[in-house]
């Protein structure tokens, strides 16, 4: 007989949208079996300060900067969005194209990272398709049950 994985046992008995964080520190939420959703939340950003170019690579630095401290990328992604991409990203000439690429940033930060032409122009490359749960909750998942408020959380850990 085989033994359920834990996967197999927490998709089963939780709720749709219950937050866990991974053993790396990426928080998510269980969308299905088949399907998790980033469950980061974006710091407020002026969106309307979109004037001037150094007003726009700060914008840019910033969703950069969330993306990886959230593990929204891979370390090599994230190497690349910092380094080479930042450099093709201030060599864009037409202020549309570098609006494209801040759209996709914000996808990305919203958990969707699919159809991403604008980052894949600048050197992304490509990336998953989806956030898998059956994928990533294993051993060392925290489960985050926060209070209808919001004042309060308890954290599990399965090991």
């Amino acid at each position: 007989m085989r033994k359920k994985n834990i996967a197999e046992i927490l998709v089963a008995s939780l709720p749709k949208y219950t937050k866990y964080e991974l053993p790396s520190g990426a928080l998510r939420l269980l969308a299905s079996y088949q399907e998790a959703q980033s469950a980061v939340e974006l710091p407020m950003l002026n969106l309307g300060l979109m004037d001037d170019e150094a007003k726009v690579l700060n914008l840019y630095d910033q969703l950069a900067q969330f993306i990886a401290d959230n593990k929204l990328f891979t370390d090599k992604k994230i190497a690349l969005l910092k380094g080479e991409m930042r450099v093709a990203f201030e060599g864009l000439e037409e202020f549309k194209d570098k609006q494209k690429v801040i759209d996709e940033l914000l996808g990305v930060t919203n958990g969707s990272n699919q159809g991403l032409q604008a980052l894949n122009s600048i050197g992304l490359g490509t990336s998953n398709q989806r956030l898998k749960s059956g994928n990533t909750m294993t051993n060392g998942v925290t489960l985050i049950n926060e209070s209808v408020t919001g004042l309060y959380s308890t954290r599990t850990t399965y090991n």
